[in-house]
């Protein structure tokens, strides 16, 4: 990524090495032909680039394995509402006076500029990307088993999860099909009631990096992994007789409404779904089918109360795009992020991640929080090094101290991002 100099001179200088220095060399000059490989006509093929060896891809790997079940009580006091709390007259107004759509497609423009600052991570990334891709097409153009073979929703299920499971998938829940968080561009590809959600946990030590390459390259990582596991869970789901959608990476919903709706986690101050096991350090996709399974339901984790009691996202942002309180948003309460602040970070900063990294649930559980809760009546980790330390653009910031970013690096040249446009520009990124 291409070195930037606009930050105000806080925090406790760090030089960057001499490999880091290469690195940031080697990428500007690379930036021209990277761009020029952004082409739908190029990417199509990078399928063909073979993976690299898996002791090459140790420190970026996800982790494999179901989480099972999360079976902390839940204090009282930590109790509030099953999932999110929402106001359904205000959520189907919304919806009525303009459905969701594609971030991709219309802030394509914006899109085409975060790839130029980030291509060392996005094309590395690509080719995994791109034959997660195949293998969903693969999927979708693939017939179901002309015979069923079980009806029963508690059984079908059963079934799924545990053959998830087998596939290494951290989570698998279910939840209704809800039209209002099917994107627009997708509203007639859909083909059944049930959504079936996937997660899957990245890398825990290149997660504390953030932001860094590896950090980003390690979500990237995941979200190929899940992909192409969720398209092999696809076909066992065919192989039961019934009909799937395996969503690519674009997506075609809002994973985060359906993941708390079959209860594998709550929204966090991040606005990003908080797992007990893993906080918001995984990937998320979605399976749309026709079979009658079971329906999970929301869970309250006790993240709400967490979340007010901690504050740690908030105060460490550099951006300061996250803010102290949640309101209403299309009839659901969150933590409505600064879209305008955030982008210009995630795309000049290795997907920035901050809010990530120095969330308690994230590094240490959901489990060990809520026992210090109980024990000392304080937030795991707030205020330590351990937890709140990050280093950014070349310096470190400890506990009560972060980035003074000057306006030109919000507002960087070329950057078009108008957080209220609300219809297509140009051409979606399909390819990616």
């Amino acid at each position: 990524m291409a070195a930037t100099t606009n930050l105000a001179d806080t925090g406790t200088a760090a030089p960057p090495s001499r490999r880091e220095r290469l690195r940031r060399a080697t990428v500007s000059a690379l930036t021209p032909i990277a761009v020029r490989l952004s082409s739908p006509s190029v990417w199509r093929y990078l399928w063909l680039v073979p993976p690299k060896p898996r002791f090459l891809r140790r420190h970026i790997a996800p982790h494999r394995g179901s989480w099972g079940t999360f079976d902390r009580e839940i204090p009282e006091r930590l109790r509030t509402f099953p999932g999110i709390r929402r106001d359904e007259a205000a959520a189907d107004a919304a919806f009525a006076e303009e459905p969701l759509q594609d971030w991709i497609a219309v802030h394509d423009d914006t899109v085409r500029w975060m790839y130029r600052h980030g291509w060392d991570v996005y094309l590395v990334s690509a080719p995994r990307m791109v034959r997660s891709g195949r293998a969903i097409t693969r999927v979708r153009r693939r017939p179901s088993a002309p015979v069923k073979r079980t009806t029963d929703p508690e059984e079908l299920a059963r079934l799924i999860k545990a053959r998830g499971a087998e596939l290494g998938i951290s989570a698998v829940g279910i939840a209704a099909y809800d039209p209002r968080y099917t994107l627009a561009q997708a509203a007639g590809n859909v083909i059944g009631d049930r959504v079936i959600v996937c997660a899957m946990e990245q890398n825990w030590a290149a997660t504390q990096t953030s932001p860094s390459v590896r950090s980003e390259r390690s979500s990237f990582a995941a979200f190929g992994e899940v992909l192409r596991l969720g398209s092999q869970l696809g076909e066992y789901i065919q192989d039961l007789g019934y009909r799937v959608r395996p969503h690519d990476a674009q997506g075609e919903d809002i994973v985060l409404q359906y993941a708390v709706a079959a209860g594998l986690g709550q929204m966090g101050a991040n606005g990003q779904v908080l797992t007990p096991f893993a906080g918001s350090r995984c990937r998320i996709t979605t399976i749309e089918t026709d079979a009658p399974l079971a329906i999970d339901h929301p869970v309250d984790y006790g993240i709400n109360e967490i979340c007010e009691a901690c504050g740690i996202c908030a105060r460490r942002c550099p951006a300061g795009a996250i803010p102290g309180r949640r309101r209403m948003h299309r009839g659901v309460e969150k933590y409505k992020l600064n879209m305008a602040r955030c982008a210009p970070v995630v795309a000049q900063a290795h997907g920035c991640a901050v809010c990530m990294k120095v969330c308690p649930v994230q590094r240490y559980g959901l489990k060990a929080v809520i026992d210090e809760l109980e024990a000392t009546g304080e937030i795991l980790g707030k205020g330590t090094e351990e937890l709140e330390g990050y280093t950014f653009h070349d310096r470190h910031y400890g506990p009560g101290e972060r980035p003074t970013l000057r306006r030109d690096w919000l507002r960087p040249e070329g950057l078009t991002f108008d957080p209220e446009r609300k219809r297509p520009l140009g051409d979606s990124l399909r390819h990616f």
